[in-house]
């Protein structure tokens, strides 16, 4: 038996096994999940409110009217100055954006000239009709009724590809300014540009459509006549006017950007606030909505509030591994106490992930299940009842009673069958029954529960066993 002092500092010179560590990491998986997810949920959750909040807040509520008094006229002008600027830029930008106009290549401009005929009884007529159909395409009738047929480009837009042409013929033709009739009739021409053959000669086609059910209704309005199409042609060419204007809308923009980057860098904090203020105001019911509807949970804070939970918690069971003072392992009964473990027996009902850990990173019995256990404790028993001629002795524990129903009784069967009694002594050492029953007996087996059991609870036991001269025979872990 170890003498007394071999147990003074036995806590001071703990084992902390990385393996063990890692072991109870695996233990408190569950601990670890749930934190992972509570602090998920809690920044996602937290995120999402505050964008809620910023995007539910309206421009009427951010209130400047106090820091608008301290500005001057002029610096009011500066701020207006600056947003008309801004407006300007993004209308210019748009245009540049949604224009058709801007999406032309003008060296390869696809482009359709159509002629059209009007035929009347009445020459006279014909100056009235002809300036009738020049407004109708160039005032923006026809653009309308070519919204209204289904093309799918606003009418600001179409207004740049498509231009009247006045057309003359070659016979017999008689000229008045720029209006040229025949004794026939007049001809005028429609021109369309577009970036492609297939679009340039759909919008044609539409285009011929409305101008042949404009002549139906304007015969009964003005005068009767006919519109007859006398040719559709079709090319590509390069053309320069729009080259020019591409290049105009581009010098815009730039021009546009460095004012008004010039302005807002010119401007106080209370002239930006201002300014922010004016632009909120500015911004449509759509654009407001379409704002609101952008808010949505963040995946990036519900992956960063996990990773927080999960470190957190792992650094919480670490902390509590080391200070909770605790035998947690078979090997710390061995090394710090000298003393032989019969069999580690599993009685928890700990995850099938860690059990699986375990037996990888431990080849010993602690990875044993219950039935090897058991055999390995009466083995060892049996053994050195036999060697020391012993036929009776002390089971000591402390630990829960739930602990110790699930395995010592088929134990104590299987020892009893070979000739062994075992006196179950509950509630640790130090206690009526345990003194009667070492007075009596001088051999025992102390039952420890690890990560349950205290360092100092079982130094006291070790020397309580050598106050009575009792001979340790080993130490049964329960896991």
């Amino acid at each position: 038996m170890n003498s007394k002092k071999d147990y003074k500092k036995v806590q001071d010179s703990r084992i902390v096994s990385v393996t063990e560590l890692l072991l109870e990491l695996f233990k408190r998986i569950k601990l670890i999940m749930l934190a992972a997810v509570v602090f998920a949920v809690a920044l996602g959750g937290y995120k999402y409110i505050k964008d809620k909040k910023s995007a539910d807040i309206s421009p009427a509520e951010v209130s400047i009217e106090e820091a608008g008094k301290s500005l001057t006229e002029e610096e009011l002008e500066q701020v207006r100055l600056t947003e008309y600027t801004q407006t300007s830029l993004e209308k210019k930008q748009e245009y540049a954006e949604k224009s058709v106009l801007m999406q032309l290549d003008p060296y390869n401009v696809s482009t359709a000239s159509i002629q059209l005929l009007i035929g009347t009884d009445n020459n006279e007529q014909l100056a009235d009709l002809k300036y009738a159909y020049y407004m109708y395409v160039n005032d923006g009738q026809l653009l309308e009724d070519l919204e209204d047929s289904g093309v799918k480009e606003e009418t600001q837009y179409l207004n740049e590809i498509i231009s009247y042409e006045d057309a003359s013929a070659n016979n017999g033709s008689n000229t008045t300014g720029n209006m040229v009739t025949t004794n026939t009739g007049s001809t005028f021409g429609v021109k369309v540009k577009y970036a492609d053959r297939e679009s340039c000669e759909k919008l044609a086609n539409n285009i011929i459509s409305c101008i042949s059910d404009y002549a139906k209704t304007l015969s009964g309005k003005m005068y009767t006549h006919t519109v007859t199409m006398v040719n559709c042609s079709y090319s590509n060419m390069v053309d320069s006017s729009v080259a020019q204007k591409q290049s105009d809308c581009m010098t815009a923009i730039t021009t546009l950007k460095d004012q008004t980057k010039q302005l807002t860098e010119q401007l106080n904090a209370t002239q930006k606030l201002m300014l922010e203020k004016e632009n909120q105001e500015s911004s449509s019911d759509e654009d407001k909505a379409a704002v609101v509807t952008k808010v949505s949970i963040s995946k990036k804070y519900i992956g960063l509030g996990g990773a927080i939970g999960i470190v957190l918690a792992v650094l919480y069971i670490i902390i509590a591994y080391l200070l909770r003072g605790t035998i947690n392992s078979s090997n710390d009964i061995k090394y710090l106490y000298n003393s032989r473990v019969l069999a580690e027996i599993p009685v928890s009902g700990k995850n099938v992930l860690y059990r699986k850990v375990r037996k990888k990173l431990l080849k010993d019995s602690a990875s044993n299940d219950k039935e090897s256990a058991l055999k390995l404790l009466v083995s060892n028993v049996k053994y050195e009842c036999e060697k020391n001629d012993i036929h009776e002795m002390i089971m000591a524990y402390a630990c829960e009673d739930k602990y110790m129903q699930t395995w010592v009784g088929e134990a104590e069967q299987q020892l009893q069958e070979a000739g062994i009694k075992l006196c179950k002594v509950a509630g640790g050492l130090e206690q009526a029954q345990a003194v009667e029953e070492m007075s009596r007996l001088k051999n025992i087996v102390l039952v420890e529960k690890l990560s349950g059991a205290r360092y100092e609870t079982i130094t006291r036991e070790m020397e309580i066993c050598m106050e009575h001269n009792m001979e340790l025979i080993g130490i049964v872990a329960l896991n």
